[in-house]
């Protein structure tokens, strides 16, 4: 817990952008790698892959970013999954345009695909 810092607006909990030694940490984002997988948090899911974040887009800016390096390497984009319990799972969740959808959400009970690419993945 000591190596974390505040950072605004909400004060969230983060790294120092230097491990201990001095060396710059790793940004996704600025080092070019490709991911191919993504877990995705939320505090809730509807069955087409809507996700209910805290409101601040921070996840969906940061897969915007991962989508556009994918793009510019010729590459696949990230598959975008979900860990949720079955109560997190709702009829319908209100996204805004900016909202990123999962591929997959996967309960304890089951894993449901939410996008074409997500049936894919899972051999739809």
């Amino acid at each position: 817990m000591a190596c974390l810092r505040k950072v605004p607006p909400f004060d969230i909990l983060e790294p120092a952008d230097t491990y201990g030694d001095g060396s710059a940490r790793q940004d996704a984002l600025q080092s070019g790698t490709c991911f191919d997988l993504l877990l995705m948090p939320g505090l809730g899911f509807d069955r087409a892959g809507r996700r209910l974040g805290r409101g601040g887009g921070y996840y969906d800016k940061m897969v915007a970013g991962l989508q556009r390096l994918a793009a510019e390497a010729g590459r696949e984009p990230p598959l975008l999954v979900a860990l949720s319990y079955e109560a997190q799972l709702r009829a319908s969740v209100s996204v805004d345009e900016h909202d990123q959808p999962v591929d997959v959400v996967v309960t304890p009970g089951e894993a449901l695909p939410c996008t074409a690419r997500g049936r894919a993945a899972m051999g739809w």
